[in-house]
């Protein structure tokens, strides 16, 4: 009985002496030991004094199309002579049933995700703050489709009028007449120019996005199982929009169809966010090397909007005219952004971590009918538009 009553005396000794060194280990940084040894070698022996680290990321992001309903190509073609008189149309007449083929709304999915990544390298002072670049890219979204002399259910038409496709481009130079002889019956050239009596025209749209910024975060709050950064710092931040449409044009017999019988209209815009972001970063310990991570950022930018439109042939290097529109305008881009995610400590030198992120930008401008038909003066509207970035983020954080 007494061996038994001195047995339990020590393992009570034992229990007291190790408590100052669990407490300390749950308390010092506000988070568990790791459970486990990383066999490579990182992290210091004082971490205290702070040092290299780099993390990178796997993105997922639903970036919203701009674009809006504008029609761009129909079924028929325009006769320009009075070589079909005799069949009831006059010059200036349009042949065909005019149903509508290609619109611009069609270049929509608002499901789509697209994937990217981040990647940053950073510095973490002796008194808990740190300095930190990074770079965010994600791929484009694409989106594209069209049309062709053969549509759905073979329902060309009696006279074959649905064969053929009509955008209603004007003040066309000659070089964009196209390859003669495209309807039986009509003359050479009595159906003009490269989007007239198209046998296919195809349209695509392009977005992408990307982001540099530096920032410097340091504590606000830093309690046991509570943490608040401040962050400030410059930021880039640029969207790319591009709108093609490609015409491809053939005689009746079949002929044609090379660079010089293509017609190509482009419109491109840049936004470029020069600026400066500021915000607040939270971690709320939750047991287990696990923490709840909230974000909330806002940045202000200056945009510099570069606009080009552009008319060609696919013989780029033939010497043929074109046709461009430049234009630089200026706006000023409030930015909104924040995430909440979870991360997991498993060591104290390696950070792993999921959240949920938006982005939301007031003010950059956009064509949401990207088409200007006149060839003379291209110059589409442009709007001020709201874009926004929704999406996922998956990545790790290794302190050397």
């Amino acid at each position: 009985m007494r061996a038994t009553k001195v047995r339990r005396a020590w393992w009570l000794v034992a229990m007291l002496a190790l408590m100052p060194s669990l407490a300390f280990g749950q308390g010092a940084d506000g988070y568990a030991p790791p459970s486990w040894q990383s066999p490579f070698p990182l992290g210091s022996t004082r971490p205290e004094e702070g040092g290299l680290f780099a993390f990178t990321q796997f993105n997922m992001y639903h970036i919203n199309n701009p674009l809006k309903r504008q029609t761009v190509a129909v079924s028929g073609f325009r006769i320009l002579d009075n070589s079909l008189a005799g069949d009831g149309f006059l010059a200036g007449a349009f042949v065909g049933p005019g149903d509508e083929r290609l619109n611009t709304q069609q270049l929509r999915d608002d499901r789509a995700f697209v994937p990217g990544f981040t990647v940053g390298l950073g510095w973490k002072f002796r008194d808990g703050s740190s300095l930190e670049l990074s770079w965010m890219y994600l791929r484009d979204a694409e989106y594209s489709n069209g049309a062709t002399l053969n549509p759905q259910y073979g329902l060309v038409g009696p006279d074959l009028a649905r064969t053929y496709l009509y955008a209603d481009f004007y003040n066309l130079p000659l070089e964009y007449s196209g390859p003669p002889n495209k309807v039986d019956g009509a003359s050479d050239f009595g159906v003009f120019g490269l989007w007239n009596g198209a046998s296919i025209m195809t349209q695509e749209f392009r977005s992408r996005f990307q982001r540099y910024e530096l920032s410097y975060k340091w504590d606000v709050i830093d309690e046991e199982y509570f943490r608040m950064k401040g962050i400030i710092g410059p930021r880039f931040s640029w969207f790319w929009d591009g709108y093609r449409l490609r015409s491809v044009n053939y005689s009746a017999d079949g002929s044609g169809g090379g660079g010089i019988d293509q017609g190509q209209y482009s419109n491109v815009t840049s936004n470029r966010m020069y600026g400066i972001h500021a915000g607040v970063q939270c971690d709320q310990y939750l047991g287990h090397g696990f923490s709840c991570i909230t974000e909330g950022q806002a940045a202000a930018y200056m945009n510099i909007v570069k606009e080009r439109v552009k008319f060609e042939t696919g013989e780029r290097f033939g010497g043929l005219p074109e046709s461009k529109f430049s234009r630089t305008e200026f706006t000023f881009v409030p930015e909104l952004q924040g995430s909440i995610g979870l991360m997991w400590y498993p060591t104290e030198n390696l950070q792993i971590f999921a959240k949920a992120q938006g982005m939301i930008f007031f003010n950059t401008l956009t064509a949401p009918r990207p088409i200007s038909f006149d060839y003379l003066r291209p110059r589409p509207e442009y709007e001020s538009t709201i874009r926004t970035l929704l999406g996922m983020e998956f990545g790790a954080s290794i302190h050397f």
